[in-house]
């Protein structure tokens, strides 16, 4: 995936934030914009899935997501999230019968939400149509861009489980050549301790390694199987590949901080193309 790293901050320096982003996503594939989305767009995101979050029943919820070689195989909840705003939890907080574990309230055992927010609720079709997204699209040289899904990504404390690493192009894969381009905000003060976003910079240039899609057609109605496959091009060859996040988030071994210490990536939002 590439990754394009957006904070959230004064919107009054945007033009001058878009010089040169261009070249520097082509180069790194990610990038760092400051300014783009004003703080009071942010809480009124915030305000609107703390909403949308009260009136969820986890009754209504059959999925946990994961990010590991079984999530979302057979999962018509998943698959119907596609037009809908359907809230995902986390695999830890809940029992294996999928009801919630005692003493972890709904707001503390969701993951998730999506993927249809763009298209069904106001407040956040604003956001992602709005001019400043359009520019910041427009400037990385997008002309007809198609915005497939989005999703609200919550950062829950004792059970959020990692996000591993993996390749944006892996489950929106396009041809004949790979466009994804993913746009992370950062609704509150993202660090290294509270589950910031991680990328390797220059690992766009590599191949995509996995393809998610269905195994076989079926009739109307049935949920489709999905599998991960190998697209068997060796590492380093091959197409232009999407910006690998790193496995881990928030607080990281000691060790890799001192490695990555003198360049971090910045923690804030991202864009992908």
């Amino acid at each position: 995936m590439r990754a394009l790293l957006l904070a959230a901050a004064a919107a009054a320096a945007l033009g001058a934030e878009l010089d040169g982003v261009a070249e520097r996503f082509a180069r790194d594939g990610i990038a760092v914009v400051e300014g783009l989305v004003a703080h009071e767009v942010c809480d009124a995101m915030m305000a609107r899935m703390g909403e949308l979050l009260a009136a969820w029943s986890p009754s209504d919820a059959q999925s946990v997501f994961r990010t590991d070689g079984d999530q979302h195989v057979s999962d018509r909840y998943f698959f119907e999230s596609a037009e809908t705003v359907s809230f995902f939890l986390e695999p830890d907080a809940v029992n294996p019968d999928g009801t919630l574990k005692n003493g972890i309230a709904k707001e503390h055992a969701v993951n998730k939400a999506g993927h249809a927010l763009h298209v069904l609720d106001d407040e956040f079709r604003a956001y992602a149509t709005s001019p400043a997204v359009l520019d910041l699209v427009k400037a990385l040289n997008y002309t007809n861009p198609v915005l497939p899904q989005s999703m609200y990504i919550f950062k829950q404390p004792y059970v959020g489980g990692a996000v591993t690493s993996h390749q944006d192009a892996t489950f929106l894969y396009t041809e004949p050549r790979q466009t994804v381009l993913g746009i992370w905000l950062a609704l509150e003060d993202a660090t290294l301790e509270n589950g910031c976003l991680w990328a390797r910079r220059g690992s766009h240039l590599e191949p995509v390694r996995r393809h998610f899609c269905r195994k076989e057609l079926v009739p109307a109605g049935e949920v489709p199987e999905m599998a991960f496959i190998d697209v068997g091009n060796e590492f380093g060859a091959g197409p232009k590949g999407e910006v690998e996040p790193s496995s881990f988030e928030g607080a990281m071994p000691e060790d890799l901080i001192a490695a990555v210490a003198p360049n971090p990536t910045v923690p804030t939002l991202t864009l992908a193309p």
